[in-house]
């Protein structure tokens, strides 16, 4: 599957122009949404059936979309075709303000929408965007928890915000450098769903503000890309990994996004994210230097959590780091075990 996406996105940067856009751009898009690269939805109700329908719609540039069999009331369409767009990158040529037709009970019978770029210009867009994705996730390897760090490290590092918010799309973030908090959001879902994880927006329109959410091993967390993009090219990590209850304390509220995500787990509430970064979990290594000693003993007495990782500290598993750890450290470093 991996070689049929490439030769399909040779052959649209190759042909496009010179064959028609339906046997070019749909073969495309069908390819990439196995790839993940497109929202994933399920069909169990007419709502997410009319979802899939919208989106086939949107990918194959369809001046009006026939959803009336769906039997959706106007009142949910807005939600819903904001829900669409901004959880698939890829749908940046799709303008935010799309018209829809109802009858006179409510019921809706088609949406209209309207495209910001021609069907050639998606064409080369799409490829430009997947070579640039392809040449970030290079070299990304470990487990899900560690991609997602490196991904989140990479953006951090290599992009910037977007004081004029001009760029508020993957392509031109991608193209320019710069974007706003929906480019980085769009580009982190991307990568993401590139190296098999699952990610989805989540937006705050008391904040005005966009960010992701992650799952990892089972497990939903907030991961905001944009606030830990210091203006000083610093990486903070301040805002990735948190919990509903963290991330409301780290100034995001009144979110929203697909479904009802809730993000429970604090397993990262005390900065643990070296076990992470380094790949590795060894009880007693508080210092991540790939052994026990001493001076773990030492860190873990004075309680340096600026210096120690907490998992590692845990080693009797009651989620402390305390005393009762640190007796069982002593004996550890005692027995050379």
């Amino acid at each position: 599957m991996h070689k049929l996406l490439e030769n399909a996105v040779e052959d649209c940067d190759l042909r496009l122009g010179r064959r028609s856009i339906a046997t070019v751009l749909v073969p495309l898009v069908m390819l990439l949404s196995f790839r993940g690269f497109c929202i994933s939805v399920g069909a169990n109700d007419f709502y997410e059936e009319a979802k899939v329908r919208i989106v086939e719609g949107f990918y194959s540039f369809e001046d009006s979309i026939d959803i009336e069999k769906f039997g959706l009331p106007k009142e949910a369409l807005p939600a819903l075709l904001s829900e669409i767009v901004k959880d698939d990158p890829f749908l940046f040529y799709v303008d935010s303000h799309v018209s829809y037709l109802y009858r006179a009970e409510g019921r809706v019978v088609a949406v209209e929408p309207i495209y910001t770029m021609i069907p050639s210009d998606v064409g080369i867009a799409w490829a430009y965007c997947r070579r640039r994705i392809d040449g970030m996730v290079s070299g990304i390897e470990g487990s899900d928890g560690e991609k997602a760090l490196l991904l989140h490290d990479l953006i951090c590092g290599n992009f910037s915000y977007d004081d004029d918010l001009e760029n508020d799309d993957i392509y031109s973030f991608l193209l320019y450098g710069s974007g706003t908090c929906q480019a980085y959001t769009s580009l982190y879902t991307a990568l993401l769903r590139r190296v098999g994880i699952e990610a989805h927006f989540v937006a705050s329109d008391a904040i005005s503000h966009m960010w992701n959410l992650v799952k990892l091993d089972g497990e939903w967390y907030h991961v905001d890309v944009t606030w830990d993009d210091t203006a000083d090219n610093v990486v903070s990590r301040r805002h990735f990994l948190l919990s509903d209850r963290m991330a409301r304390e780290r100034g995001h509220r009144d979110w929203y996004s697909v479904g009802a995500i809730v993000c429970a787990s604090e397993k990262y509430a005390n900065g643990d994210i070296d076990c992470l970064l380094h790949g590795a979990f060894s009880a007693g290594d508080v210092d991540h230097d790939g052994m026990v000693l001493l001076a773990d003993l030492l860190l873990l007495r004075r309680r340096e959590r600026a210096l120690i990782c907490a998992r590692c500290s845990d080693l009797n598993g009651d989620g402390l780091a305390d005393d009762a750890d640190v007796s069982l450290l002593r004996m550890k470093i005692l027995e050379g075990d």
